[in-house]
């Protein structure tokens, strides 16, 4: 099969310094089920105050000062990369989720610097879901698409096995 993909998902041009957005990927496709918040925070310090237990990423924009420096962050977050603007769970920067947790992978769009592609981890048409993002703050409009994924597709092969039965034949099996 083939994995969905949503192109352009996340689109960092411009956002806010205090931008979120939420992810949640459903178990049915290959995530966790949990919604995990995005925040673009103002420090080392305020990533490090998230709150313990509380499945959200914390980017520090003093580290990822530009547009595309955040789109690095989030991509390194969603696949579970350390990046020193990034921190995970009330932990310092550099702590992550560990990668493959959320369901999808993030990958920079070819030919751009601040927007994300996303990719289901989990090949077929299940993957083909919409809602997965949810603009919180700073992410109205086209930076962030909460539109359904597409192209993925189930496994179609025909697998066909034959038997030869023939007592005369050199592969029949004799006891």
């Amino acid at each position: 099969g083939t994995q969905a993909t949503l192109v352009n998902a996340i689109d960092c041009t411009g956002i806010p310094d205090d931008g979120e957005f939420t992810i949640t990927v459903p178990v049915a496709v290959g995530g966790d089920g949990v919604a995990h918040k995005i925040s673009i925070v103002a420090n080392d310090a305020a990533v490090d105050a998230i709150s313990d237990s509380s499945n959200d990423f914390g980017i520090a924009k003093t580290t990822a000062s530009s547009d595309a420096l955040k789109a690095a962050a989030i991509v390194d977050a969603i696949n579970g990369t350390v990046n020193s603007a990034v921190g995970y769970n009330g932990g310092a920067v550099g702590t992550v989720l560990a990668a493959g947790t959320l369901g999808v992978t993030a990958a920079i769009t070819g030919g751009e610097t601040a927007k994300i592609t996303l990719t289901m981890t989990k090949a077929g048409a299940d993957g083909n879901v919409a809602n997965i993002l949810a603009a919180n703050t700073g992410f109205a409009g086209d930076l962030l698409l909460e539109s359904a994924f597409t192209g993925g597709a189930d496994d179609t092969t025909v697998y066909k096995t034959s038997f030869n039965f023939d007592r005369n034949s050199s592969k029949y099996i004799r006891k």
